[in-house]
């Protein structure tokens, strides 16, 4: 009866026999697959030993600095290119920068129209 079943045909009457979180559910069923997680269900769930999760996590964490020491670093080198072109392109910015920029030393003096003095900059 279970070789013809879709997994969410399957799923659904497993739902309906042994509903998610309990286990509380009776073996006793004519689908075998139905019965066997019935069974599985109502069984004790296994316990570990009080050491034995200190000691997986031991060698968890051996395996990884073992793993972790063969390996290197990975260092991301950037290409001479790129390098090359953000130099270039900061010195073009700084050439603009200078070469727009306004110096005072080229101006000549505004004379004021009123007492004739000298003044340097804008109105």
């Amino acid at each position: 009866m279970a070789e013809n079943q879709d997994p969410d045909t399957l799923a659904e009457r497993l739902d309906a026999v042994v509903p998610p979180g309990r286990s509380d559910a009776s073996p006793l069923h004519t689908d075998p697959l139905i019965d066997a997680a019935a069974r599985l269900a109502s069984s004790p769930r296994p316990r570990l030993a009080p050491g034995a999760r200190a000691q997986i996590q031991a060698q968890v964490l051996a395996a990884h600095q073992r793993q972790a020491a063969r390996t290197r670093p990975v260092q991301r080198r950037r290409a001479p290119v790129l390098r090359w072109a953000a130099w270039a392109s900061l010195a073009a910015v700084f050439v603009l920068v200078v070469g727009l920029t306004p110096s005072r030393r080229r101006e000549r003096p505004r004379r004021c129209a009123v007492s004739g003095e000298a003044r340097h900059g804008a109105d």
